[in-house]
């Protein structure tokens, strides 16, 4: 996301490539590590991919770049494999709260319907990419199915990781609790507090007036839109 972030800065080719040459060493089995490389998500190409697997939020980190480099070439190999791998969080290894990630082991995807509600992971972190990846996959289809998926999990399974005063956090989220559960205080690698700041700007898009809305919310609008995307809405650019 960064260098595709940065090549629409600065205009610059070379960052964008240098986004595209990191997809294609991707599922080579080359990064080190004493874990499978599913967990790295080197174990497949990214144009091969059929389903999540791994870490979870560095998968969905990984899918938001896909999809923004599709966004900036068109190349339609990145978008269809963006698209059967969110079919395969949709259809089965996604937690009615909007929560990604089953397993404490390698806070990674399990198995399709492997959803434990005590021992449920659900980092507040792949909440979070979560909203990164859908609000991508919205700006380039306009589908709704992608809105509905960022209202689960920014109303549910991201918020719930925040406390009322806005002092501490959950690092997980599992869905049933046998006491001993508590938030902790703020610290280095929390990013609640960024995304909370970000919320105005998952309200609505535009690539022409009027725009579209995707939350309802009490807010008030800017002149020009939050989002103005460069191309039509099937080409838009993100407002990360």
């Amino acid at each position: 996301m960064a260098l595709v972030e940065l090549y629409r800065e600065t205009g610059q080719p070379r960052y964008l490539e240098l986004a595209g040459f990191f997809l294609d060493q991707r599922g080579r089995g080359t990064l080190a590590g004493s874990r499978d490389p599913a967990y790295y998500q080197d174990h497949v190409p990214v144009r091969q991919a059929t389903g999540v697997a791994g870490h979870a939020v560095r998968q969905l980190y990984l899918l938001a770049g896909v999809t923004d480099a599709y966004l900036e070439t068109g190349e339609r190999a990145l978008f269809e494999a963006a698209t059967r791998q969110w079919q395969d969080v949709a259809s089965g290894k996604l937690y009615v709260t909007g929560g990604l990630g089953s397993r404490y082991e390698g806070e990674a995807f399990g198995e399709a319907y492997e959803l434990p509600n005590d021992r449920g992971y659900c980092e507040t972190c792949a909440a979070i990419a979560s909203i990164l990846w859908n609000w991508r996959m919205l700006l380039a289809t306009g589908e709704a199915r992608f809105a509905d998926l960022i209202e689960r999990a920014l109303l549910n399974g991201f918020l719930s990781g925040v406390s009322l005063d806005g002092r501490r956090f959950f690092y997980v989220n599992p869905l049933l609790s046998r006491g001993g559960a508590e938030r902790a205080e703020w610290y280095s690698c929390a990013g609640p507090s960024r995304k909370l700041g970000a919320f105005g700007k998952v309200v609505r898009s535009a690539t022409t007036l009027p725009p579209t809305t995707h939350r309802a919310c009490r807010s008030t609008s800017t002149d020009p839109p939050l989002c103005t995307p460069r191309w039509s809405l099937a080409a838009a650019r993100p407002c990360a």
